[in-house]
C-alpha cells in the first residue's frame, strides 16, 4: 500500500504496518538479517499492547517512542542494546515515506494569506523534534504552535487534548 489519505494530516505517510516493513529492510542493512526477522509483527504487537495497558489506567495518556522501544527490548530481548540504533531507523523510515497532503496544504497556504493563526495537533508517539522536521519537510515552515500528544501528556481520542490546547490557546 502507498501512502495514506490520512484526510486532515498535513502529509500523508505509509501505513504504520508499511513502515515496520520498510523498516526491516533498512534493519537487514544496518544490523543484520537476524534483526529485522519478524521485526514489523514485533513492533506493532508491542505498540498496541502498550498503548492498550497505558489506556486501561488512563484513556487521556499517550505512550512515547521511547516507551514503545523500552517495552520492545523487555519483549524481545535481541533488541536490547540496538533500541536507540532501530529508533534511528525508524525516524528515518517515517521521513522518507512522507509526503505532503496537497489538499490540506492548500488549505494552510489561504490560511496564512488571510493571516490567520494556524496550529497543529499531532496524535502520535514521535518526538516533537522529528514531528517539526516532517513539517518543514512537507512545506509547513509557517505556524503558531505544535502540540504534540506525548509530550502535553493527553491525547485526541480522549478528547483531553482539544479541551489542553483550547486553554492554552484562551479560547473559552
Amino acid at each position: 500500500a502507498g501512502p495514506a489519505g490520512s484526510g486532515s494530516r498535513p502529509w500523508k505517510t505509509a501505513e504504520p504496518r508499511d513502515v515496520f516493513l520498510y523498516m526491516e529492510r533498512e534493519i537487514v542493512k544496518s544490523l543484520g538479517y537476524h534483526l529485522a526477522e519478524g521485526f514489523a509483527s514485533k513492533r506493532e504487537s508491542t505498540e498496541i499492547e502498550l498503548v492498550e495497558r497505558v489506556w486501561a489506567i488512563d484513556r487521556a495518556n499517550e505512550v512515547t517512542l521511547d516507551d514503545i522501544y523500552d517495552a520492545l527490548s523487555h519483549n524481545y530481548p535481541e533488541y536490547a542494546g540496538v533500541e536507540e540504533k532501530i529508533k534511528a531507523i525508524e525516524l528515518e523510515s517515517e521521513r522518507n515515506l512522507t509526503e505532503k497532503n496537497k489538499i490540506i496544504h492548500s488549505v494552510y497556504q489561504k490560511a496564512l494569506k488571510l493571516g490567520k493563526k494556524v496550529i497543529f495537533a499531532s496524535d502520535i508517539y514521535l518526538p516533537r523534534q522529528h514531528m517539526e522536521t516532517i513539517l518543514a519537510d512537507a512545506g509547513y515552515a509557517e505556524y503558531e504552535k505544535l502540540y504534540v500528544s506525548n509530550e502535553i501528556g493527553c491525547n485526541k481520542a480522549s478528547g483531553s487534548m482539544f479541551t489542553y490546547i483550547l486553554n492554552d490557546i484562551g479560547v473559552q
